[in-house]
């Protein structure tokens, strides 16, 4: 990268010689960053620093080994408008092929930015995004937000401290919108977000997106797994969803008066919230298999919001 004129000091806004790298290496190739902080800048491009399409078809942008240490990407201060680190769009019918996002840090800088939202990684596309050992953070409303028809498949990755407790955001959002999608999300650590740790779908009857939660810990967050009605099934396996003071609901579907389809929790332990630990006031299937309920009810409240007249029985 610093062959296209990357500082790679933390105040020189480096995104014109990413992108430089990023042409140079498609379709195809990798752009490998080397570690230290790397500043970004997306005020002078509609909000979004770095933008990937079509023409940058199965492109790898991977940061440095751990050993050489962190190569941390970092949103300048500022922006005013919706912004992300990483954009990536296509038409419908057109593809990214797999794009690849390996061993970065990409933090949002929320503290300093306008009140619109900030989402990490945001995907307006078709093909497949894959994500491995990053971390995400600092991203006013979501870490990585999945539109369009892209498969998703993020693993050994940690999120933290994504949206505000203010107006909520959530760590990852597979939303698809074009035509049916699964996602992975495996091996997964998520914490401290303003909202959920995973949203499912936003607010189109259109039962598009298939979603598999597996070997995850989701906690100390107001939930951990929101559904709504793009929901065609969506299995969590082998996770714990722990909560705090913050917790209210760990399982959840927003709004309340759609149908979500599918609901498996299989091996999962939910441990700690203040409301009912899966609250479904919907039309919907729910499978449980091996599924520990612990310390939730807290706050001796009913799923419609009332108070109870009496603790049920732990």
């Amino acid at each position: 990268m610093r062959d296209y004129g990357a500082a790679v000091d933390g105040t020189t806004d480096d995104s014109g010689a990413i992108m430089r790298a990023i042409e140079a290496a498609s379709p195809g190739g990798i752009v490998w960053m080397p570690p230290g902080t790397i500043r970004i800048d997306g005020t002078n491009t509609e909000g979004e620093a770095i933008r990937l399409g079509a023409e940058h078809a199965n492109v790898t942008i991977r940061g440095a080994d751990p050993a050489d240490g962190e190569t941390r990407l970092v949103l300048a201060p500022g922006h005013q408008t919706v912004h992300s680190a990483i954009y990536i769009r296509t038409d419908p019918g057109e593809s990214v092929g797999t794009v690849r996002l390996e061993r970065l840090t990409i933090d949002g800088n929320k503290s300093e930015q306008g009140p619109n939202p900030g989402l990490g990684v945001r995907t307006e596309a078709e093909g497949e995004f894959v994500m491995r050992d990053c971390v995400v953070t600092g991203w006013q409303n979501t870490g990585v937000q999945l539109n369009g028809g892209m498969r998703g498949d993020i693993r050994y990755c940690h999120f933290h401290d994504n949206g505000l407790r203010s107006n909520g955001g959530h760590d990852i959002s597979p939303n698809q919108a074009r035509h049916p999608a699964e996602t992975v999300i495996s091996h997964v650590l998520c914490e401290n977000s303003g909202g959920v740790s995973i949203d499912v779908g936003q607010n189109d009857d259109a039962r598009l997106q298939t979603v598999l939660v597996e070997r995850c810990v989701l906690r100390n967050s107001p939930g951990s797994l929101k559904i709504s009605t793009e929901n065609k099934r969506t299995t969590v396996r082998n996770t714990q969803m722990l909560g705090d003071d913050s917790t209210t609901i760990p399982v959840k579907v927003n709004p309340t008066d759609v149908t979500i389809d599918d609901l498996v929790l299989d091996n999962v332990l939910v441990d700690g919230g203040g409301w009912p630990g899966i609250d479904l006031p919907c039309p919907g299937r729910l499978k449980l298999n091996e599924v520990a309920l612990k310390n939730i009810d807290q706050d001796n409240k009913r799923a419609d919001g009332t108070e109870a007249a009496s603790s049920p029985e732990r």
